[in-house]
């Protein structure tokens, strides 16, 4: 880093007042993070997008970040420890005085990260500009800037050029102030790689990945290593950083313990430490795992924290696991999220075991051939297809007898029926009602009992433990499933049996498959139809059934093109879809670019655009809440002790009065909730 020279004037001022800093002090501080986030990279690509020096715009930008600090009018109320008096933004006199009183020139970059280093450039503050005459005009310049994106493209290309600025010093100036209060943030470093050599040589999927263009769709077996070739793809993009979008949760959560990376989604802080958690919050680390929802809102602009994470993800390659898992709502995102990536030069890669071909034009943005490497003929034998009603789920001898078994149930309430059915004691529920923490210590047991040189029992899941999961079994029941569906359960079989990836044409190896086929009960793949009182099977399913059948044995090339066969038509998108995307583009990404809206959240199943479609939801606390907290801790509350449902089944719900920050409002809470099995309503 070239020698800063910082004016005087800040040597006799207050900087922090907790703990003690000169303005002088805490200036280097931010100088100095600064200078090191750009040791992991970001100035190569932003000069090759802008033609303009990053280093430069950012170090300056750190020199006059806290500038309007000098004001007496900060000075003296810091001086007398009433800060909370003081009536300005520093942020915005930082912006008049750097100018007026150190003679220094802010590019427009570098105004909007000093106005915004502090989260407040947004319209909800708008008033902090309009109520002093000589802030007005920065406002009215911000409202110019705004309005000078000329389309989707446009804003994400400024969006580029502001945000990473923006996101650079705002990070910096927290890492400082980390720093400054004995409290050290996370060591960020570039991405890096080695192929662990006693997995040599490559297999197929490796090797096809190597060769993979910018923008890729990649197809392989479950258990094929997957995750090392996305690994190796990003090695040869040059990556600096590496994000994996995930669908679930619990997908995440297994693939940040594989890959060693860092974890964020809305219950990852009971699994990485507080440091590790606010870098991976921001995509900062050089590997983070995280959902398909985070990738997403990192693309609005609703809150500070999307500038901050934009910067890092226009740095990174993204890697998008099992992209065939989503229904059409979020394939329109997808689709809007890949046209994104495309337009501001990150690479993407798309994978999944079971990616038909007709999905990879509708879904990614570029003209992409689809790279199949499907290789394993590991096999398994359907040794039964039965007919049940929507309540009854026999368990086979098999199951009671096996080393290892899962049971996949496509709703909770036939999940619980399987669980309690069973007679041996080694087993564990997972499902979408337990609350955070027992979801958590679930996982764990489920991946204690099942991964590689686990101590065996069964696991009875629903769709939240079908993908991702390094766990493996040798006899499974499942529901009937559309046939991707199927691949990604029958994907646990056998897991470990054959590391090679070269497979045994042997029946004594097999793993086995039991169906149920709740013939009047085909949730949650179909609909009700209220008219008629009965229930009407998706298109995927019904023409999965006619494939599957008892005394078949099935490789996994085999429901590789069976899978083409169903999804034979790609990608249609419905009316909601179709809504919901162009939201995305023209008022979250066109409209939101470079101030935060006056109702920005983090929240990605509130306003009109939404990551997905959950409607009709609400959170039911389990265990009756207490008479007064305030916002922050009846959030922890909600986060800790909620579960969502259906809002219909409020009615069997308690409801309480509760005073949340001053105000009184109904939470629902409920006691029929138990460790083993989850919520009862």
């Amino acid at each position: 880093m070239e020698s800063v020279h910082i004016p005087s004037e800040f040597e006799s001022c207050i900087g922090k007042t907790d703990p003690h800093l000169t303005l002088a002090e805490h200036t280097q501080h931010v100088i100095e993070e600064a200078a090191s986030l750009l040791e992991v990279g970001y100035s190569k690509k932003y000069r090759q997008m802008t033609g303009q020096d990053l280093g430069r715009l950012l170090i300056s930008a750190a020199l006059m970040h806290d500038a309007g600090k000098t004001a007496n009018r900060w000075q003296d109320c810091a001086d007398a420890g009433r800060l909370q008096e003081v009536g300005m933004r520093h942020e915005i006199a930082s912006v008049l005085l750097a100018r007026s009183q150190f003679g220094r020139y802010l590019w427009p970059e570098q105004e909007v990260a000093i106005l915004a280093h502090h989260e407040k450039l947004s319209y909800r503050t708008a008033g902090r500009f309009r109520d002093a005459e000589e802030f007005e005009p920065v406002w009215k310049r911000l409202r110019r800037l705004e309005n000078q994106a000329a389309g989707f493209e446009d804003a994400l290309r400024k969006r580029h050029r502001f945000s990473t600025v923006r996101g650079l010093l705002s990070m910096a100036d927290r890492r400082a102030s980390q720093r400054e209060s004995g409290r050290a943030p996370a060591d960020v470093v570039p991405f890096s790689y080695e192929f662990p050599s006693e997995y040599d040589p490559k297999r197929k999927v490796q090797q096809t990945a190597e060769q993979l263009p910018k923008v890729a769709a990649l197809r392989a077996e479950t258990g094929s290593g997957k995750t090392d070739a996305a690994l190796l793809w990003a090695k040869a993009q040059g990556a600096n950083r590496v994000i994996f979008a995930m669908p679930t949760r619990f997908t995440a959560t297994s693939l940040a313990e594989d890959v060693g990376g860092g974890l964020y989604h809305s219950a990852a802080k009971e699994k990485i430490d507080a440091a590790r958690l606010q870098a991976s919050d921001r995509f900062l680390l050089p590997v983070v795992v995280t959902t398909v929802d985070q990738v997403l809102l990192a693309l609005t602009g609703r809150t500070e924290k999307q500038h901050m994470r934009f910067a890092n993800l226009a740095d990174s390659v993204v890697v998008m696991d099992e992209i065939d898992a989503y229904d059409d709502f979020i394939q329109g995102n997808i689709q809007v999220l890949s046209q994104a990536l495309s337009t501001i030069e990150v690479p993407h890669l798309a994978m999944s075991a079971t990616l038909p071909s007709s999905f990879v034009d509708d879904l990614l943005s570029a003209e992409v051939n689809l790279a199949d490497a499907t290789q394993g003929s590991d096999a398994f034998a359907v040794r039964s297809v039965r007919e049940v009603g929507k309540e009854q789920t026999p368990v086979p001898d098999a199951v009671e007898e096996a080393e290892r078994a899962i049971i996949y149930a496509n709703t909770v309430d036939r999940a619980i029926s399987y669980y309690r059915s069973l007679e041996r004691e080694d087993k564990a529920l997972y499902h979408s009602k337990f609350t955070r923490p027992d979801r958590s210590r679930i996982e764990d047991r489920i991946l204690e009992m099942l991964s590689e040189g686990g101590s065996g029992g069964v696991a009875v899941m629903t769709q939240v433990g079908e993908m991702s999961l390094n766990v493996t079994c040798d006899v499974m029941v499942t529901d009937l499933c559309p046939i991707d569906r199927l691949a990604q359960r029958t994907g646990r079989m056998k897991r470990y049996a054959n590391k090679d990836g070269t497979g045994e044409d042997s029946a004594s190896e097999d793993g086995a498959l039991y169906v149920m086929h709740p013939t009047d009960y085909p949730a949650p793949y179909g609909k009700y139809l209220r008219s008629e009182g009965r229930w009407q099977r998706s298109e995927a399913l019904a023409k999965s059934a006619n494939l599957i059948e008892e005394g078949q044995r099935l490789t996994k090339t085999d429901l590789k093109e069976m899978s083409e066969e169903v999804y034979a038509d790609g990608v249609s998108l419905g009316p909601q879809a179709r809504r919901n995307a162009r939201r995305l583009r023209e008022e979250e990404v066109q409209g939101n670019w470079l101030i935060q809206p006056s109702d920005g959240s983090d929240d990605t199943a509130s306003g009109e655009w939404k990551s997905r479609n959950i409607q009709g939801r609400s959170t039911v606390i389990v265990g009756e809440p207490p008479l007064a907290v305030g916002w922050a801790e009846f959030r922890r509350l909600q986060l800790q002790r909620g579960v969502s449902v259906m809002t219909y089944k409020l009615d069997q719900a308690q409801e309480k009065t509760v005073s949340i920050g001053g105000d009184d409002r109904q939470v629902p809470w409920t006691d029929q909730y138990e460790r083993e099995t989850g919520l009862q309503l």
